[in-house]
C-alpha cells in the first residue's frame, strides 16, 4: 500500500524554529482527499478531543527526559502551538540527486506513542520503524534511562514484519560518556536482528537548557561525541548513524565530515529541504498521524536506493604485530563485501584479500610494524547478477611492532640501566617502572638502552619496555617485554623514629639504624606547603634540636645516606614524627594564707593548656588538682605547719600531654593578729565607714562584704593601708555585713588573720513632707514613705529646744492645741538588731 501520511497539526518545535531557512507549509488544498489513504485520517488523535488516555497514551516518565517538552507540545489538546498544514509523501519535493532512488516511508517512536497496534501500522504503508532505546537525562546528573516501551515496540514491530532500527537521545558532554551510551545501547539490542542502523540522536532540548547545551562544547567536540558513539557501535558489528536537525548538521557538528563515515538522518520540518550534504533519511514532520497509533508521530522518508552499496570510511578495531582488524558501516542492500589491499581504486597492483558478509575483516600473517592500505566495496546478488558499489576511501593502518626479544638490566647506586635488541621498523621505545603498585612511564628513547635514575629503595625493581611505530602522527605500540633489576646500594628507609626526651627549648629524637647508612639527614617541617628544611647531619641515630620555643609543636623526618662511586645516595624518608617542646616552668606570683588554707598563684605559661598542682605529704607527692586556671586553694590545713607544694604547666597536643618542669613552694600558715574594735564610725544614707584598731606588724587590711552567697567573704571591697574604710554607693536603710582581715607579707606570701566582723546599716533617706496645714489649733502633717524605714520621729520647736511629739510607723500626724507659728522636724529610722539607725531631719514651718 502506498504510504501517504496526512499531517493535521504540525507543531512549531525548537527543531523547526532553529532552522536557518524559511519554514515551508503545504496548503491543505494541495492534496485532494481522493489521493489520501483510507487508513490515515485527517483529524486529530482522540486525546486531542479531550480523551488523554485513549489507547494507553502515557504521561512522561520524567521531566528529565529530553523528549518531555516535545510530548507536551505535540499532545496539547487545544492545539495552542499547532498551525494548519497538511502534506504527505506526495507533497514532498525531493532533491534531484534522489531521482530514480526508492523512497521508503517509516516512523520513529518512543514511550510517548503509548500502546501501538503494529498490524495497523504495517497495513497503513509504514515499512520501517526506528525505536528509541533510551536517553540520558538532561539534568546535571545525566542518568542513563531505558525507554520503558523499547522491548515491547521492538518485538511488536519485528513480529509485524517491519524493518527496525534504534536510536538513543544523547546528552553526553564527553567522549567517555558517549561511549558509555553506546555500551548502554549494545547491552539492550543484544540478540536482536536490526535491518537499519543504530542512530545517535544529538540535538538541543526544546524549551529548556540541557546539560549538553550548557556544556560550552566546540563544534569539534560535539562531532567527537558522534564519532565516539558510532565507532563503538560499528566495532560491535552493527551499523551506526547520526540523527540531527538542519541547524545542528550545518553549524553545531561537522555534518559533511560525519556523512563520509556514517548514514545521516536529517530532521528538517519542511516539504522541500535544501540540505546539500549526505543524507540517507529525512524526518520531514513531527506531527504525523498513523493508523494504530493514538499520538502524533514522527514521519520519515528513507532513500533506500541511494548508494545501496555504499561503504563508509573504515575504522580500526584492533591491530597485532601480524594482523589488522577493521570495520565499516554496512550497506543495507549488500550481499557481501570484497576487501582489497592497495593504494587506490585505480591501483593496478591492488590485491583482493577477502570476501565477507560481515562488516569487519581481519588481515593476518602480515609483517610487523608495517603500514598497509585497505579498501572495501559492497556487492549485491539480488538481481541475479552481481552489482558492485564504489570503493570506500582508502584506509591506512599499521601492524604493531614486534615485542622486544632480548632485554637486560643492571643496577648501580640509585640507577638502573636497561638494554635491549633492536625491533624492526620501531620509531622509538617506551620505558616504564613499576612504582607503588602502578606502572609509571619514565622515559622515551630511540636508542637501545635507557638509564633510570632516582630509584629510592633497595630490592627488586620491575621494568617493562615496548617498541612503537609512528606513522603520519599516529603511534602503533608493540607489546611489553619485562625485566627486573635488584638495587642493593640504597640505604634502607629509616624506621622507629621517636621522641626520647624534650625540654622547654629542645627536642631529642632517635631512630633505628639503617643498613648501608654512612650518616643521617634530619629535616624539620617549616610550615610552608608541607616543605621540610635540613637542620642537621649526624652519624649517630640520635639528634637534639635546640633553641626552640617552649610548648611548641615540631615535625621531623630523617633519611639515611651513603656514597657510591662518589655519588651521594639518600634512602627513603622516615615517617613523620610530631612532638612538642615542654612548656616553660611555672613562676609563682603572690600567694596567700588564711587561718586554715593556702592559696597558690602563678603566672600564665605560654601555650600551656593546663597545670598540675601537687603537695608533699606522708613522704610522697600527691596530686591535688589539674586545672586550666592559674590559682589553687588547699584547705583544711593547720597553722604553724610547713607545707610543700609544686606546680607544672602542661601542653596537650593530639591527646598527648607534654609536661613542663616542676616549680616548688614552701609555705607555713602564720596568721596575722585579728583586728579589734571594729565599729561603724559614721553612716550616711549611701555609705558605711568602718574603723578598727591598728594591728602591730600588719602590712595592710582586706575588707570583705557579705554578698548574699554561701561564702561570707565572697566580695572583696578592697585593701586598706590604714584602719578605716568607707563603702560608698550603697542603698539607703540597708543592712551590710563586713569582715576585715589584717595581713602581712613574707617570702612572697600574704598571711591573713582571722576576720573581725561587723553588721551595720546605711541610714534611711530624708523624709519628704507632702502636707503641713493648720485647722484652728490643730496642725496636720503628712510625708512620703521612706524605703526600709521602721518608723518616724516628729518634733516641734519649743523655745530654743525641740520637743518630741511622737514616734509613728505611719505617714501622717496631727498636732493639737497649738497656736502661733510652729516649726516641726521629722526623721525616719531603721531598727536592726535592737539598734536604731536615724536619717537626717526634715524641717517644716506652719503659720
Amino acid at each position: 500500500m502506498k504510504f501517504i501520511p496526512k499531517l493535521t497539526g504540525v507543531v512549531l518545535s525548537a527543531a523547526i524554529m532553529a532552522q536557518s531557512v524559511p519554514f515551508v507549509y503545504a496548503a491543505e488544498e494541495s492534496i485532494a482527499s481522493s489521493e489520501l489513504s483510507n487508513d490515515i485520517q485527517i483529524s486529530k488523535p482522540e486525546y486531542a478531543a479531550g480523551n488523554m488516555e485513549a489507547d494507553g497514551l502515557l504521561e512522561p516518565v520524567t521531566e528529565d527526559d529530553p523528549e518531555y517538552h516535545k510530548y507536551l507540545e505535540n499532545n496539547d489538546p487545544y492545539g495552542i502551538m499547532t498551525m494548519s498544514a497538511l502534506w504527505g509523501a506526495d507533497s514532498l519535493t525531493h532533491q534531484n540527486r534522489f531521482n530514480g532512488v526508492s523512497k521508503v516511508y517509516g516512523i520513529d517512536v518512543s514511550y510517548y506513542q503509548g500502546n501501538i497496534d503494529w498490524k495497523k501500522v504495517k497495513n497503513s504503508g509504514v515499512e520501517f520503524v526506528i525505536v528509541r532505546v533510551g536517553y540520558r537525562g538532561y539534568g546535571s546528573s545525566g542518568t542513563l534511562v531505558e525507554d520503558p516501551k523499547f522491548k515491547t515496540y521492538l518485538d511488536g514491530a519485528t513480529k509485524a514484519g517491519l524493518k527496525v532500527g534504534v536510536y538513543f537521545y544523547t546528552q553526553a558532554i564527553t567522549t567517555a560518556e558517549a561511549q558509555e551510551e553506546a555500551k548502554f545501547v549494545l547491552d539492550r539490542i543484544k540478540g536482536y536482528s536490526l535491518q537499519m542502523p543504530v542512530y545517535y540522536d544529538i540535538e538541543s532540548v526544546d524549551y529548556d537548557t540541557g546539560r549538553l547545551d550548557s556544556a560550552g562544547l566546540s563544534k569539534a567536540q560535539k562531532t567527537a561525541l558522534c564519532t565516539a558513539f558510532c565507532d563503538t557501535i560499528i566495532k560491535s558489528g552493527y551499523s551506526a548513524g547520526v540523527y540531527a536537525n538542519y541547524t545542528w548538521l550545518n553549524y553545531y557538528i561537522d555534518g559533511a565530515g560525519l556523512g563520509k563515515k556514517y548514514p545521516i538522518w536529517l530532521a528538517h520540518y519542511t516539504s522541500n529541504t535544501n540540505y546539500d550534504q549526505r543524507m540517507d533519511m529525512w524526518q520531514y514532520s513531527g506531527s504525523g498521524t498513523v493508523s494504530g497509533i493514538s499520538a502524533y508521530t514522527d514521519v520519515n522518508v528513507w532513500y533506500s536506493g541511494k548508494l545501496p552499496l555504499y561503504v563508509s570510511d573504515l575504522i580500526s578495531v584492533s591491530n597485532t604485530s601480524t594482523s589488522n582488524t577493521f570495520a565499516w558501516n554496512g550497506a543495507p542492500d549488500a550481499t557481501g563485501y570484497e576487501v582489497y589491499q592497495g593504494t587506490s581504486p585505480s591501483d593496478t597492483s591492488k590485491k583482493k584479500i577477502g570476501d565477507t558478509k560481515n562488516t569487519y575483516f581481519t588481515n593476518s600473517n602480515k609483517s610487523t610494524g608495517t603500514m598497509y592500505k585497505y579498501m572495501v566495496r559492497a556487492y549485491s546478488d539480488a538481481s541475479g547478477k552481481r552489482v558492485y558499489g564504489d570503493y570506500s576511501e582508502v584506509f591506512t593502518t599499521c601492524t604493531l611492532p614486534a615485542n622486544i626479544s632480548k632485554i637486560s638490566a643492571s643496577a648501580r647506586g640509585t640507577s638502573v640501566t636497561i638494554s635491549w635488541d633492536k625491533v624492526s621498523k620501531a620509531t622509538d621505545y617506551i620505558v616504564e617502572h613499576y612504582v607503588n603498585g602502578v606502572w609509571k612511564q619514565v622515559g622515551t628513547t630511540s636508542s637501545l638502552s635507557y638509564k633510570v635514575n632516582g630509584i629510592t629503595q633497595n630490592g627488586v625493581n620491575m621494568f617493562r619496555v615496548k617498541a612503537r611505530r609512528n606513522y603520519s602522527g599516529v603511534y602503533y605500540n608493540g607489546g611489553y617485554t619485562y625485566v627486573n633489576a635488584e638495587v642493593t646500594d640504597i640505604p634502607s628507609a629509616v624506621t622507629g623514629i621517636r621522641s626520647t626526651s624534650n625540654t622547654s627549648t629542645s627536642n631529642t629524637i632517635t631512630w633505628n639504624a639503617s643498613t648501608k647508612a654512612e650518616g643521617y639527614e634530619v629535616y624539620q617541617w617549616i610550615g610552608t606547603n608541607d616543605s621540610y628544611k635540613l637542620i642537621g647531619t649526624t652519624t649517630s641515630t640520635k639528634f637534639t634540636n635546640s633553641k626552640k620555643s617552649s610548648g611548641t609543636m615540631y615535625k621531623y623526618k630523617v633519611r639515611a645516606f651513603n656514597t657510591v662511586d662518589g655519588q651521594r645516595i639518600e634512602g627513603a624518608y622516615s615517617s613523620e614524627l610530631t612532638t612538642c617542646t615542654l612548656p616553660a616552668n611555672v613562676s609563682f606570683s603572690l600567694c596567700s594564707t588564711d587561718v586554715d588554707s593556702i592559696t597558690l598563684n602563678w603566672n600564665k605559661v605560654s601555650k600551656a593548656t593546663g597545670y598540675q598542682v601537687e603537695m608533699y605529704t606522708n613522704g610522697k607527692w600527691k596530686t591535688l588538682s589539674t586545672l586550666s586556671g592559674t590559682s589553687y586553694t588547699a584547705s583544711d590545713l593547720s597553722q604553724n605547719t610547713a607545707y610543700r607544694f609544686r606546680v607544672r604547666a602542661i601542653r596537650n597536643y593530639n591527646y598527648i600531654n607534654y609536661n613542663g618542669g616542676y616549680t616548688e613552694k614552701d609555705i607555713t600558715i602564720r596568721p596575722a593578729n585579728t583586728p579589734e574594735g571594729l565599729s561603724s564610725a559614721m553612716n550616711t544614707s549611701s555609705s558605711n565607714t568602718i574603723t578598727w584598731k591598728s594591728v602591730n606588724g600588719a602590712s595592710g587590711y582586706t575588707v570583705y562584704q557579705w554578698a548574699g552567697v554561701n561564702d561570707p567573704n565572697k566580695k572583696i571591697l578592697g585593701d586598706a593601708e590604714y584602719p578605716y574604710f568607707t563603702n560608698a554607693g550603697k542603698s539607703s536603710g540597708t543592712m551590710y555585713s563586713y569582715k576585715v582581715k589584717a595581713y602581712y607579707i613574707s617570702d612572697n606570701v600574704m598571711q591573713y588573720s582571722k576576720p573581725a566582723q561587723l553588721v551595720t546599716c546605711t541610714l534611711p533617706e530624708n523624709v519628704t513632707v507632702t502636707t503641713a496645714k493648720r485647722s484652728g489649733s490643730n496642725i496636720s502633717l503628712a510625708w512620703n514613705k521612706v524605703s526600709k524605714a521602721t518608723g518616724y520621729e516628729i518634733y516641734v520647736k519649743s523655745g530654743s529646744s525641740w520637743k518630741k511629739l511622737t514616734t509613728s510607723s505611719g505617714k501622717s500626724y496631727t498636732a493639737k492645741n497649738l497656736s502661733g507659728t510652729k516649726t516641726f522636724r521629722i526623721r525616719a529610722y531603721r531598727k536592726y538588731n535592737g539598734v536604731n539607725y536615724y536619717g537626717a531631719y526634715t524641717e517644716k514651718t506652719v503659720k
